[in-house]
């Protein structure tokens, strides 16, 4: 063979790897752009849908005293219907665009119920037991589909996983329903959780089947805009078990349940401090607002109360804390399930 050829073959060789590589980024780039527009447009929706309501409940007189502020203003209320609708639109164009997912229409579906038990709650109220039967019947489907808990000993048989993913569900739910009350607090808390799960999923699975909890995310981020302090408008139950609901359900059906429970460490605290006055925490009056905008505790014993006990906290730096308590455990449990458990 000539040396003409031989340069000529290797010229040839080369110019495929370099070909590959341009269609390759050029398909990578093309994604990340249908991926943040999906994102945006969910923000879009959301904001959107969240403004209507607020417009829509306050015509109806659907309104509740915003009980920490010195003047009593009355805020529309419920008004997280948006995430719920925001994030089940956000994941059909997903899957419409990337392909259908059984998986995430599954957890839509325990999404959007567990939404739908919380608008019933904020119409009539169910009551404490009630919640956690209709959670865990919302969470049953999970017990017919192929269950995998990412990170569980082997010597912990399979037929449990499903009875510890309706537990779990339950758990989160309520749990999210239950640090609650401040401005802002319940949507913050719930996009720290889902940057994380997003993170660890991202790790394990690739974007494409993480990508449901920036779906959420987007949803929250939309509904905080009118949420974040002073709100003009309340989540309600439909919000708080919506972001409990769709976050549980997006992790658990990629196996990510022990990282879904460590994030939610500070909700178990919670659960159990609250568990010596058995929940009847109506009865024992909310945290009042005093002289100087400081919050002062409520008489029963809650993560809320024992920080409002501690350190004197507005409304604000009350929210403000509690985010940064859940972004420092976020940043432990990611490092943790990515670099140790997995």
């Amino acid at each position: 063979m000539s040396k003409v050829a031989i340069k000529d073959e290797i010229s040839a060789t080369s110019i495929i790897p370099t070909q590959l590589l341009i269609s390759s980024t050029f398909i990578c780039c093309q994604m990340l752009v249908l991926l943040i527009s999906i994102f945006l447009a969910t923000v879009l929706l959301s904001l959107l849908l969240t403004y209507y309501s607020k417009e829509v409940l306050l015509n109806a007189g659907r309104v509740l005293p915003d009980l920490h502020k010195p003047i009593q203003v009355k805020v529309p209320s419920p008004g997280g219907i948006a995430i719920s609708v925001s994030s089940i639109v956000g994941a059909l164009v997903y899957m419409q665009i990337f392909g259908y997912s059984h998986k995430i229409l599954l957890a839509c579906y325990i999404g959007a119920i567990c939404s739908f038990i919380g608008l019933i709650d904020d119409i009539i109220p169910i009551g404490p037991l009630g919640k956690i039967v209709v959670t865990g019947v919302a969470f049953s489907p999970i017990s017919l589909s192929s269950v995998s808990i990412v990170g569980l000993p082997h010597i912990i048989p399979r037929c449990l996983y499903p009875v510890g993913s309706i537990l779990l569900g339950i758990f989160v739910v309520n749990a999210s329903n239950m640090v609650a009350g401040f401005n802002g607090l319940e949507a913050g808390l719930s996009s720290i959780v889902n940057i994380a799960l997003f993170i660890i999923a991202m790790q394990l699975h690739g974007v494409v089947f993480a990508f449901p909890h920036l779906i959420l995310l987007a949803s929250c981020i939309g509904f905080l805009y009118y949420n974040f302090y002073p709100a003009k408008i309340f989540p309600g139950n439909s919000g708080t078990f919506a972001m409990g609901g769709f976050t549980a359900a997006f992790a658990m059906v990629n196996g990510l349940h022990i990282p879904l429970f460590l994030l939610f460490i500070p909700h178990l605290f919670d659960f159990v401090v609250k568990f010596r006055v058995s929940f009847k925490v109506k009865e024992y009056g909310h945290a009042e607002h005093g002289e100087g905008g400081i919050i002062y505790p409520p008489r029963y014993k809650s993560l809320i109360s024992i920080l409002l006990k501690r350190f004197r906290l507005t409304e604000l730096k009350l929210v403000l804390s509690l985010w940064l308590i859940e972004l420092f455990l976020s940043v432990i449990v990611v490092f943790y399930t990515t670099k140790v458990l997995f």
